[in-house]
């Protein structure tokens, strides 16, 4: 009887909590499917919103997190790192809400939105952001799991889940995390902002995925030449001596790619498809092709 009282008021709280809404959103899925050994899809044939979010995360940023164990502990993922192929990603904490994030609530945030202390509320929770809102910093869209979900919610790999908004303005041990830098293992260069995702293309050739459309800064290891494509005009590329003083700020609010080569960083969101145009660099005319 204990056990079934505590499924019907989690299941009761979650439906106060959350407004019934129709899906804008579903599980994204642009990787392989994997799970981790450390989490399970589903406890009491419902769902899990540590696997949900882990899940999130690595369809959308391409790397697998550890083990963040509760959700209420997922906060001791900030500063952790995870090497994929020749970068290194490095996991920080915000204090307002970002797209493709994964929110995390403490127990007394939860208590809050449920307007009191209910039964087995110490895991807290997380999930998944996938939108803002345009009108209030402190709205925000997920996708989300939980242990005891109603029937009516949909599934995807067995693990049931939904879409909800949240409104935290009271809340303030709420956190997001997030990737913040990424340092390559072999040059030491480093790409700082809002989750930037690295794909290799070649050695020592990248794209860079933009997913926040935000302001990146580059960081060579050692000084370099560096060729920046204008964001207006993909004919003319500014010229830059960085370095760790003088780092390289990318502003393209789309994907783009960096090469280095030799003492040279070349930045660019669009290739030159007719090879015998010229470019412009800082202004002055040359054959120069950038392959």
């Amino acid at each position: 009887m204990k056990k079934n009282r505590i499924i019907t008021i989690i299941v009761a709280l979650l439906i106060l909590i959350h407004p019934l809404t129709s899906f804008a959103e579903t599980p994204i899925e642009i990787r392989d499917y994997k799970s981790p050994s450390f989490y399970s899809y589903t406890y009491f044939d419902g769902g899990n919103c540590v696997w949900f979010a882990w899940q999130m995360a690595y369809q959308k940023w391409g790397i697998t997190l550890p083990n963040g164990d509760d959700a209420r502990k997922w906060t001791r993922l900030e500063d952790r790192s995870i090497l994929k192929d020749d970068w290194r990603y490095y996991l920080a904490l915000e204090t307002t809400p970002l797209v493709n994030s994964v929110v995390i609530f403490q127990p007394s945030d939860m208590r809050i939105l449920a307007g009191g202390r209910f039964e087995n509320d110490h895991y807290g929770h997380v999930a998944w952001i996938y939108k803002l809102s345009e009108s209030n910093p402190n709205k925000f869209y997920v996708l989300e799991s939980s242990v005891y979900p109603p029937d009516y919610w949909e599934e995807w790999h067995g693990c049931k889940w939904r879409e909800y908004t949240y409104t935290v303005d009271e809340l303030e041990k709420v956190k997001y995390l997030y990737i913040n830098k990424i340092v390559n293992r072999d040059t030491d260069m480093i790409i700082e902002g809002v989750n930037p995702i690295i794909e290799e293309i070649e050695d020592n050739e990248y794209k860079v995925l933009n997913i926040n459309e935000e302001v990146f800064k580059i960081t060579p290891k050692e000084e370099k030449i560096a060729l920046i494509q204008d964001a207006d005009n993909k004919l003319n590329f500014t010229m830059q001596i960085a370095s760790e003083d003088n780092p390289i700020e990318v502003d393209y609010s789309t994907d783009f790619i960096i090469k280095e080569k030799d003492n040279m960083i070349i930045i660019k969101y669009e290739d030159i498809e007719d090879k015998d145009q010229s470019i412009s660099i800082s202004g002055r005319v040359t054959d120069i092709v950038l392959e």
